[in-house]
Parts: structure tokens; C-alpha cells; sequence
């Protein structure tokens, strides 16, 4: 009986360790903020949910170097789960600030909630739809459900493959990035576009500074631009990070 208790605290500890690190950073519940206490609380709920449950995955350790590692990995790994989703939230950061550039309004900032410092205007409206749209598509119980299904494939006190793990991450930061410039797409295009129909009708009446001219246009275009495909590149976005948050 008593030693049911101790693994079961073992357990329950071990759990706590990982999710605690993931909620630190996963988006939503790891927002700069969310308060502190709010975040710890909802780390000990779901360990005590998940303790009876993968108590069975968590060996006590034989020694004091054993422990540290056990500490380190499980930390390694619960901010590597919360990375990928903070990552997926760059993305829409990254599409943000090229939308920003490319329509004139990059010179607008404000205090992205998401970040936590001053970013482009539009970014972080962008960022914040993105985040209501990430909670309300239960993708961070998509990254929590990642957690717990974490402790089949990497129980705790296994040794911890940091190639596997750099290539998480890799793979995660690459998604981003890819999801940004997907959903900028347009944008870029349309930028180039209009630079260069700037360009040659400079070169026909240069006595006009038609660039100066024409940064109007720009933003006037570019809203028109970000009112037909910001819908589509948010949905693009979505499909992207509920792909990602499953392959974990």
C-alpha cells in the first residue's frame, strides 16, 4: 500500500515536470499574461488527472545522477512540446510583419499580447486572431494530449536522443516559417508586383516622383488585398498547426 502511494507521487512529480514546462511556453495557457498561479494550477490538475493513469511509465531513480537526468530530460522535453506550438505562433508574427512591410503599415506598433514587446500593428492583430483561433480549435489540448502521449514514446528516465529532438524542433521552426510566408504569399506578390508598375512609369515621366506618390496606393491596395485572403491565410495557418500538433 505504501509503496503504491510513493510511486503514484513519483508519478504524479515526474507528470508535473514535463507538463509544467510545456504550459511555461505552449500557446494560451503559456501567454506572458496569464498569470502564474493561473498556469501552476492547471500543471497540478492535469497531473493529478494523469498520475493514476501513466503512473506505471515513471521509475523512481537509482541515484542522484540518475535524478538530474531525469530532470533535465523531462524538462527538455515538456519545452519541446510547448516550443512547437509557440513556434506555430511565430508563424503568424513572421506573416504579420512581411503584411505589414508589404502594405505600409509597418511603421503602426503596438505591445503584442502574444510576445510580450512592440510589434507591427497589424502583426499582432493578426497574432491575436490566430490565438483565438488556436483555443478555439482545442489545438493546446491537441499539445496537451502531445504530452501525455509523450511518456509512451519517451518514458521518463529512458535516455533522451538530442538528434531526434534538435530534428523536432527543426522540423517545428521550419513548419513556421513555411506557414508564415504561405500565408504572406499575396502580399509579396503583390508588393513586387507594384513596384515594379511604379518603376516603369517612373522611368516614362521621371519628373514625377510617382513613388512618393503612390505609397497611398499602397496601403489603400493593400488593404483591399488583406481583406480578400487574410480569412483563407488564417484557415491555411490552422490546417497547417493541427497538421503539426498531430505528428507530435
Amino acid at each position: 500500500m505504501i509503496e503504491n502511494i510513493i510511486n503514484l507521487g513519483w508519478a504524479w512529480m515526474v507528470i508535473l515536470l514535463r507538463l509544467g514546462a510545456a504550459m511555461m511556453i505552449m500557446p494560451g495557457i503559456g501567454e506572458v499574461n496569464v498569470p502564474p498561479n493561473i498556469r501552476l494550477s492547471v500543471a497540478i490538475t492535469t497531473a493529478t488527472a494523469l498520475a493514476p493513469i501513466l503512473g506505471e511509465t515513471a521509475v523512481i531513480p537509482s541515484d542522484l545522477n540518475a535524478l538530474f537526468l531525469l530532470v533535465i530530460s523531462e524538462t527538455i522535453i515538456g519545452l519541446l512540446i510547448g516550443g512547437i506550438g509557440r513556434f506555430l505562433m511565430a508563424a503568424l508574427d513572421v506573416a504579420g510583419t512581411i503584411i505589414a512591410f508589404q502594405t505600409g503599415l509597418s511603421f503602426a506598433t503596438q505591445i503584442n499580447p502574444g510576445l510580450g514587446q512592440l510589434s507591427a500593428s497589424l502583426s499582432s492583430f493578426i497574432g491575436v486572431t490566430g490565438l483565438v483561433l488556436f483555443i478555439s480549435a482545442d489545438l493546446h489540448l491537441g499539445l496537451l494530449s502531445a504530452a501525455a502521449a509523450s511518456f509512451a514514446t519517451m518514458p521518463p528516465g529512458a535516455p533522451l536522443d538530442l538528434g531526434d529532438a534538435a530534428m523536432m524542433a527543426t522540423q517545428g521552426l521550419a513548419t513556421a516559417f513555411t506557414l508564415g510566408f504561405q500565408m504572406s504569399g499575396p502580399f509579396i506578390v503583390f508588393g513586387v508586383a507594384y513596384a515594379l508598375i511604379i518603376g516603369v512609369l517612373n522611368k516614362l515621366a521621371p519628373q514625377i516622383q510617382l513613388y512618393f506618390a503612390a505609397q497611398s496606393g499602397t496601403t489603400l491596395f493593400g488593404f483591399v488585398v488583406l481583406s480578400a485572403t487574410l480569412s483563407a491565410g488564417l484557415l491555411l495557418w490552422l490546417a497547417g498547426a493541427e497538421t503539426a500538433i498531430s505528428q507530435l
